[in-house]
């Protein structure tokens, strides 16, 4: 994950302060609102455990940003580039990455509960660095690189319309996520907690799904139910006499 902290020339980031990083969002949010101001370009910077949240981000350039362990709960990340970018432990709830760029992104560990990320774009990403004129870094050893939400919080998340392709959830709680007409290919559940999720929605074979907490079957809870009314029958048997009933009737009397 080193590389993803190096500029174009392989020179490692600095770390922004939190001071630094609220005069580039103040000035962003000027821009937004056409009060002059600049639009905030923050590719490859290291933002690890700053603040970002109920801000509006609204179309920052945070490709190969290293944002480990920062907040955006609550913020406006439509549109934001976030390509190959490092989300690991982030938090961020209710944030709103609708149509945002998160190709070859990690958020493993992340706290994504009820984000919206319909329309985003979470295909697999290569992020190419020149470590000297003479060679290229890539961040992911030569290979295009899945968005990685494993362990990561979802509850509620809605992933409508996204492209998901080759994403890793393995571990994941998605209590009732939605992924109505997401496009969900090679990606893998193994682990997740999928209870509340529309299995149809996802239509991926069932080895992807190894592991996985599921809603119980109907047919299932059909057995479970045959099953309560037997017990309880069983128990109403007992409770008027039952077997004991059965067996002391006629019986003879103590000896004296």
């Amino acid at each position: 994950m080193g590389a993803m902290l190096q500029d174009p020339y392989g020179k490692k980031s600095a770390q922004l302060t939190q001071e630094e990083l609220n005069k580039k969002l103040s000035a962003h949010a000027r821009y937004l609102s056409h009060q002059g101001g600049m639009r905030a370009q923050m590719a490859h910077a290291r933002l690890d455990g700053l603040n970002l949240a109920n801000r509006n981000l609204e179309e920052i350039d945070l490709t190969g940003a290293s944002l480990v362990g920062a907040s955006l709960y609550g913020s406006n990340l439509h549109r934001v580039s976030l390509y190959c970018a490092d989300l690991r432990d982030c938090d961020l709830r209710h944030a709103k990455l609708t149509r945002a760029d998160l190709r070859g992104s990690s958020f493993r560990g992340a706290k994504l509960a009820y984000s919206n990320l319909d329309n985003a774009d979470l295909r697999s990403g290569t992020m190419m660095y020149a470590g000297d004129l003479s060679q290229i870094v890539d961040r992911s050893a030569g290979a295009n690189q899945g968005v990685d939400f494993s362990n990561c919080s979802m509850k509620g998340v809605s992933f409508g319309n996204a492209k998901l392709d080759g994403v890793n959830f393995t571990g994941a709680l998605l209590h009732g996520a939605r992924f109505k007409a997401a496009a969900l290919t090679n990606a893998v559940f193994k682990g997740a907690v999928l209870i509340g999720v529309n299995l149809e929605e996802l239509k991926v074979p069932p080895e992807a799904l190894a592991g996985a907490v599921q809603d119980v079957s109907p047919e299932a809870q059909a057995k479970v139910e045959e099953l309560k009314a037997l017990v309880t029958s069983h128990e109403r048997w007992i409770a008027t006499g039952g077997p004991a009933a059965s067996r002391h009737h006629g019986a003879p009397g103590p000896r004296h």
